[in-house]
């Protein structure tokens, strides 16, 4: 793995080494430079990097909450495997689930619940970490459906987001999608205040879909197909 110079390039942009390393770690694994099923060892990262073994610990932590690296009992650290195929599979399962959510939400007539959507969306546009923005972007959805904790539907939507973090890992680090997201956040609080079930739709399936068509794009580039 030629890992040392791409350190070199991030480092300056980041305060510690940990961030530094954690960016270095995420490009090679979002650019298929350390593959899916890899396993990564904090000696020998920190000897390719030129870094102590503390910055490496505290960034494979890091990508795992991002769902990039699992941590695997008597293995330690893996890669995730990433596939276009999990990719459109995830965005059409969730497209039916949200819509259905929508169709539900429609049918009531207290629309309170989208006050509360309002507001996480407001605090989406200060949300720096990516961490913060993904947690903040699943109560978002979950606030504009007003779907309640421990429904069926909701457990089945949130096991989706859950499976699709990794993914929207790559997608931050890639597509820089924040503003087009929020901007389409916005669109759908406006179709659902106007009580217009067809805009939403609309609105719903390009937020899902468009993304994954891109990062799909990405991985194909990165395997071509033989």
């Amino acid at each position: 793995m030629e890992l040392r110079p791409l350190l070199d390039q991030v480092r300056a942009r980041h305060r510690t080494a940990a961030s530094a390393v954690t960016e270095t770690l995420r490009a090679a694994i979002v650019d298929g430079v350390i593959p899916g099923g890899a396993a990564l060892r904090q000696d020998l990262l920190a000897a390719e990097l030129g870094v102590s073994r503390m910055p490496v610990r505290e960034s494979l932590r890091r990508l795992e909450t991002e769902g990039l690296i699992d941590f695997v009992p008597h293995c330690g650290a893996v890669v995730a495997t990433l596939s276009t195929e999990d990719i459109f599979e995830i965005a059409q399962m969730r497209v039916a689930l949200e819509n259905l959510a929508l169709e539900r939400s429609f049918a009531s007539s207290d629309m309170s619940h989208l006050d509360q959507a309002e507001a996480i969306c407001v605090a989406l546009d200060d949300a720096e970490a990516l961490t913060v923005f993904t947690s903040l972007n699943r109560r978002f959805h979950m606030a504009l459906y007003g779907i309640k904790p421990g429904t069926r539907l909701r457990r089945q939507i949130e096991t989706l987001y859950d499976a699709y973090d990794r993914y929207f890992a790559v997608e931050h680090a890639r597509l820089d999608r924040r503003r087009r997201s929020q901007d389409e956040h916005r669109a759908l609080l406006a179709a659902c205040r106007a009580r217009d079930l067809s805009a939403a739709r609309r609105t719903l399936k390009r937020h899902i879909g468009d993304p994954a068509a891109k990062l799909a794009a990405i991985f194909e580039r990165r395997n071509p197909p033989v």
